[in-house]
């Protein structure tokens, strides 16, 4: 490799041949004949005080570079699919989060459990626990746009098992919420006969022709 002659302020230089090789470089580069020196190469851009393309050339490339960043950006959002106002996304949200649950079972235990007296540890836990929880699911839903099992993946490895149990309880839920679904439209269809199937309380039948009551429907 070549050596390259280099000033500089420091006076621990080592002759070579005819040119000299720096030990050390501590202070800026000295001047010679109104340009700053070059650290052993043509290249202006190594220059320290000026820069090789001019400062409006620059500034434009930088400009440039953000605007086609931004660009990019903008056009990621636009591609990517949104609400198309508040009241949707809510009754969206709504209606994933109230279920068979909220309107068939909640009464129920309300009833058994003490009626109105149920609301007020109902509501402070509601207050407590379940509406941060709510939000957290939805602010990391929105933040890492992944589902479940993806989502507590990219927190972190150790909690995927979070996400694949999630999945799991859904798909049980689902399995009797479908059964409880098939009843309430069998007993809708029904409901257009008159007499009513249910005014009457059903018969056992017998193959001699005779039949009874059935005892469970006699019993209440």
């Amino acid at each position: 490799m070549q050596n390259i002659m280099r000033k500089q302020l420091s006076e621990s230089e080592l002759p070579v041949g005819e040119r000299l090789e720096l030990k050390e470089l501590k202070d800026r580069l000295v001047k010679e004949n109104g340009r700053a020196q070059l650290y052993g190469t043509s290249n202006l851009a190594f220059n320290d005080e000026v820069s090789p393309l001019g400062s409006e050339t620059t500034e434009k490339l930088t400009l440039d570079m953000v605007t086609a960043d931004d660009k990019a950006f903008r056009d990621c959002e636009d591609g990517r699919e949104s609400w198309d106002n508040k009241l949707q996304f809510m009754l969206a949200t709504i209606g994933y989060a109230v279920g068979l649950g909220n309107v068939w079972r909640f009464p129920y235990l309300a009833q058994k459990n003490g009626g109105g007296a149920f609301l007020i540890p109902y509501f402070i836990m509601l207050a407590i626990m379940g509406i941060p929880v709510f939000y957290l699911e939805l602010a990391v839903g929105q933040r890492l746009r992944k589902g479940a099992i993806g989502a507590w993946n990219l927190i972190s490895s150790y909690m995927g098992g979070i996400g694949i149990a999630s999945a799991v309880v859904s798909f049980n839920v689902a399995l009797y919420y479908n059964t409880i679904i098939a009843w309430c439209i069998y007993y809708l269809l029904n409901s257009f006969e008159s007499p009513l199937p249910w005014t009457d309380c059903p018969k056992d039948n017998y193959p001699n022709g005779t039949y009874v009551n059935n005892s469970e429907c006699e019993n209440r």
